[in-house]
């Protein structure tokens, strides 16, 4: 017993030994490194320094320092940096301009060296003159179409007044966003300067057409301005054909570099050769399927016209094979409600061909629900090159179909023959859906109305001048989202905006909540335009 007690004693005192002893190595250090010391003095006046040396409490690195710093005004050669010790030293390769107000701001490059811990958004600012100017300019970018803000985007200012400064000269002072599109541009000297956002995908203070988006104040802003909004669009670039392929035996792609269905096109090639079958353009009318039976020919040649003639074009073309035709076999597919097997019960059935059409004998078609033979159905196409086709019929919820399309029921304009195909679906019921009431008041102009789902994919649109109702019936669901553009040249579209020319935009609203669609429930929403909704997302 003695034994035994004795070890139970020296666990204890073991134990509670292990417990007191505290942890190596303190409390993690959470604070930024501290500027103890800068050369020249931050704020100094009358002085142009070769170099600026930052003096801080403890050992710092710098990290993305090529892409964190920003110095206002802009300058032709960056400035070299590196770490000394303690200390930070930025050395200027430009001659620095006399009178003028520079500001460096080092955004989040310096951290301490042991945890990372940054010192956020430091700015060191000096005057070449007599002061150092203290005026701001701040405000808001935003994406015109949708709203979307990003970090980073340009906020530029000109003294000049030349419309063109964007396209050929940096800008005097400018300043970046962050993530809330926000931005402020510091110490600014007096007067009035044109403001322009920028998104500046290379880098080079400079607006390159058709690739970036770019937005402008629409007039001159005065240093001290604040809460100035920009919206970035997208001007549509020159006409151009960036892309001519031949997909397969019997199909040439033209992709172009804006909507293009204007262009005329003028053939070169004997085309009664090849029997053009059909020429598509594309949804957005940015690009142009030819479609053709034969290929006698090698190559497809041809200019086209947007205004003036454009270049010559030479497409080599597929030989055909007499059974495959680029992407496989003739087929027949469906095209069910949301990508799955089941279909709206209120809806024709879409049946899709990966080749037009030439003839369809749907009276050898078999249509049956749950078994049972349906003779009761219409078939008719849905576009002028036959590639897909409906079925209608009444459909009755919560049944299955099958569809029995027996071989060589259908031909391609290539001549080839459908295998045997088997259609199945279920039919969703009737309270699946969901019902959304819309009532829009003190609509002044025209505007386009648009639903979207929580991917901001438009499920409806409509075309609206004046207060109105809308009944958006049978929708899944889900979360969904109002849109409203205001379509003020009454072509049911969105237009973007032109810089030289001086217009805006359009401008787009969106219901400022998420509306929520049950299955089988109504729900009502209004929308009064006297009262400003929020634009956020």
């Amino acid at each position: 017993m003695i034994k035994k007690a004795s070890i139970y004693f020296l666990l204890v005192l073991l134990t509670s030994c292990a417990i007191r002893v505290d942890p190596s190595g303190g409390e993690k250090d959470i604070l930024p490194p501290k500027v103890l010391k800068t050369v020249p003095e931050n704020y100094s006046i009358n002085t142009k320094p070769t170099d600026i040396v930052l003096t801080f409490d403890e050992f710092v690195q710098l990290k993305d320092i090529s892409t964190q710093l920003v110095v206002s005004p802009l300058l032709k050669y960056p400035p070299e940096s590196k770490i000394k010790k303690k200390s930070v030293y930025i050395h200027f390769q430009d001659t620095l301009e006399e009178n003028t107000t520079y500001t460096l701001n080092f955004g989040n490059s310096i951290t301490d060296n042991n945890e990372g811990n940054p010192l956020e958004n430091y700015q060191f600012v000096f005057s070449t003159g007599a002061v150092v100017d203290s005026l701001k300019i701040s405000g808001k970018i935003e994406y015109a179409f949708d709203h979307k803000k990003e970090k980073n985007l340009l906020a530029m200012i000109y003294k000049g007044n030349d419309d063109s400064l964007p396209f050929k000269q940096r800008p005097n002072y400018f300043a970046k966003t962050n993530d809330n599109g926000e931005f402020t541009i510091n110490n600014i000297a007096p007067g009035n300067y044109k403001l322009i956002a920028l998104e500046d995908k290379d880098g080079n203070y400079l607006y390159t057409n058709g690739e970036e988006h770019i937005g402008f104040a629409d007039s001159r802003i005065e240093a001290g301005d604040e809460k100035v909004q920009m919206r970035l669009f997208k001007e549509p670039p020159p006409l151009r054909l960036n892309k001519s392929v031949s997909l397969s035996p019997g199909k040439v792609l033209l992709v172009f570099s804006a909507a293009a269905d204007t262009v005329k096109l003028n053939f070169l090639s004997d085309t009664t050769k090849l029997e053009i079958f059909s020429k598509e353009f594309s949804d957005q009318k940015d690009s142009l399927t030819i479609l053709y039976k034969n290929t006698e020919v090698d190559s497809l040649s041809f200019y086209y016209f947007g205004g003036k003639k454009m270049d010559t074009v030479d497409v080599r073309l597929f030989k055909q094979n007499s059974q495959v035709t680029g992407r496989g076999k003739f087929a027949l597919l469906f095209e069910p409600a949301d990508k799955t097997s089941e279909h709206h019960f209120y809806l024709p059935y879409k049946v899709m061909s990966n080749h037009p059409l030439v003839s369809l004998n749907e009276s050898a078609f078999v249509l049956k629900r749950d078994t049972v033979v349906v003779s009761d159905y219409k078939t008719f196409f849905t576009d002028s090159i036959k590639s897909s086709f409906l079925i209608d019929a009444k459909w009755v919820e919560k049944s299955e179909y099958e569809l029995f399309i027996p071989p060589g029921t259908a031909t391609d304009i290539y001549g080839l023959k459908n295998d045997t195909t088997i259609l199945e679906w279920t039919v969703r019921p009737e309270t699946y859906y969901g019902t959304m009431m819309l009532k829009l008041s003190a609509i002044k102009a025209n505007v386009i109305v648009q639903l979207l789902d929580d991917n901001d994919f438009v499920v409806r649109q409509s075309y609206v001048k004046g207060d109105t109702a809308i009944q958006y019936s049978y929708l899944d669901p889900k979360l969904y989202r109002v849109k409203i553009i205001d379509d003020a040249n009454g072509n049911n579209m969105w237009d973007s905006g032109n810089l030289m020319k001086k217009i805006q935009p359009e401008s787009t609203k969106y219901y400022p909540e998420k509306i929520t669609v049950r299955s089988n429930w109504d729900v009502d929403v209004k929308w009064d335009f006297t009262i400003k909704p929020e634009t956020e997302k």
